[in-house]
C-alpha cells in the first residue's frame, strides 16, 4: 500500500472520529444565559438531520457521502429531578452504497429497536446517563459484534489484497473498541449534540476558555488533552433565542498518534508496519490541521434546542476530509412526510 493511501486513511480516521462534542462549564456573574429544559411528559420534538462528508483539495470540495435522518424525541417521563427521553431514528437517505447495505443488514437482523435510544437527563436537561434495561445492554453488545463481523466480511469482498495485510481479530477488536460501551456510544448520538449545553450558565460578555480531558472516539477509554472555547450571544431578544457555540482543539500530533497506533495494531504485514511507523513524520511535514466547531440555538422560554450546526475538518497541506452536520427542528406534519421516505 502506498504512503499516499496510508496518509488518506489517517485523515479519514481523524475526521471521522473525534472528541466529546460539548464540554460542560459553569459561569457565575452578570449577563448570563442558561440552557434549561421546560418539558412535560408526552412532549414530542422532531428533528431533520443532514450529514455530509466532503473531500477537500485546496479551495475545491466534493461531496463524497450524504445521509439524512429523522429524529423523534419523546419525553416518556418527567418529574422534579429528571426527564427520560426516548429517541427514535428513521433513516431517510444514505448515499454510500456500502454503508447503505450494512445499515440494511443491521435493520433486517435487529429491526427498529436498533435505532432507538432511551436517555436520562437531570431537571435542567443535562444528560446523566442511559436508561437501558439488561436486555437492551445485551442487544447493544450483539449489534456491535454483528457490525464488526459484517464490516470485516465486506472489507474482504471489496479489497482482498488489503484485507490480507490486516489481522482479522485485531480489526474486529478495533471496531468493537471504537464503538465503546452503550454509555459511551450515546455520546455520539445526535440528541447529545442538541442537549450538550443544557444545565450550564454562559456569559454574554466574554468567552470561556479552558483545558479539559476528552475521550478519544478511536478508543473511548483513552483521554486526550483538549482546549475548549465557549461563546454565547443573543440571537433574537424578542423571541428569547440565544446561540451557544464551541470550538475544540486537540493537539493534532496527539490525535495522529492515536490513529497510527490503531493502524499498527491491525497490520500483520511487516512492510506496511514500516510505512505506518513513518506516518507521523510524513504527515507532520504536511501541516496537519484538526478543527472542530459547533453551534446550538435555543429558545429560552421553552427550553427547546432549535438548530445544531457542526463541522469537523482534518487536512494536510490543503488536502483532507471535512464532516458537516445540521439538525433542525421540524413540525409534526413535515416529520410525517419525511417518515414516508424512510428506507426501512
Amino acid at each position: 500500500m502506498s504512503m499516499k493511501r496510508l496518509i488518506l486513511m489517517v485523515l479519514v480516521i481523524l475526521a471521522g472520529t473525534g472528541w466529546s462534542e460539548n464540554a460542560q462549564a459553569q459561569i457565575l456573574g452578570d449577563s448570563l444565559v442558561q440552557a434549561v429544559a421546560y418539558w412535560q411528559k408526552d412532549y414530542v420534538f422532531h428533528y431533520h438531520v443532514i450529514e455530509s462528508k466532503l473531500k477537500i483539495e485546496n479551495s475545491d470540495s466534493t461531496v463524497v457521502d450524504r445521509n439524512e435522518k429523522l429524529m423523534t424525541v419523546t419525553v416518556v417521563d418527567a418529574d422534579e429531578t429528571s426527564y427520560t427521553l426516548k429517541v427514535e431514528t428513521d433513516i431517510l437517505a444514505i448515499s454510500d452504497p456500502e454503508k447503505l447495505e450494512l445499515t440494511k443488514a443491521i435493520a433486517k437482523k435487529f429491526g427498529k429497536k436498533a435505532f432507538v435510544t432511551t436517555i436520562k437527563t437531570d431537571e435542567l436537561g443535562s444528560f446523566t446517563g442511559v436508561a437501558a434495561s439488561p436486555k437492551e445492554q445485551i442487544l447493544y453488545n450483539e449489534l456491535v459484534a454483528y457490525t464488526a463481523d459484517e464490516v470485516w466480511e465486506r472489507l474482504i469482498a471489496k479489497d482482498p489484497e488489503f484485507a490480507g495485510t490486516i489481522d482479522e481479530n485485531s480489526f474486529k477488536t478495533m471496531v468493537i473498541q471504537s464503538s465503546g460501551t452503550l454509555e459511551q456510544a450515546v455520546y455520539k448520538e445526535d440528541i447529545l449534540k442538541l442537549l450538550g449545553f443544557f444545565g450550564s450558565q454562559y456569559s454574554l460578555k466574554e468567552p470561556l476558555v479552558f483545558d479539559h480531558q476528552t475521550p478519544s472516539l478511536i478508543n473511548p477509554q483513552t483521554l486526550m488533552p483538549a482546549v475548549a472555547k465557549i461563546e454565547a450571544e443573543i440571537f433574537n431578544a424578542e423571541e428569547h433565542i440565544f446561540i451557544i457555540q464551541q470550538t475544540t482543539e486537540v493537539d493534532p500530533q496527539v490525535a495522529l498518534k492515536e490513529s497510527t497506533a490503531m493502524l499498527a495494531t491491525m497490520t500483520k504485514d511487516s512492510q506496511m508496519a514500516g510505512k505506518i511507523a513513518q506516518l507521523p513524520q510524513e504527515i507532520e511535514k504536511k501541516n496537519l490541521v484538526v478543527e472542530d466547531w459547533h453551534l446550538v440555538s435555543i429558545q429560552a422560554d421553552l427550553g427547546v434546542p432549535f438548530v445544531y450546526i457542526g463541522q469537523r475538518r482534518c487536512s494536510a497541506n490543503g488536502y483532507g476530509i471535512q464532516h458537516n452536520m445540521s439538525i433542525g427542528i421540524t413540525s409534526e406534519d413535515e416529520a410525517n412526510k419525511l417518515r414516508k421516505q424512510a428506507l426501512f
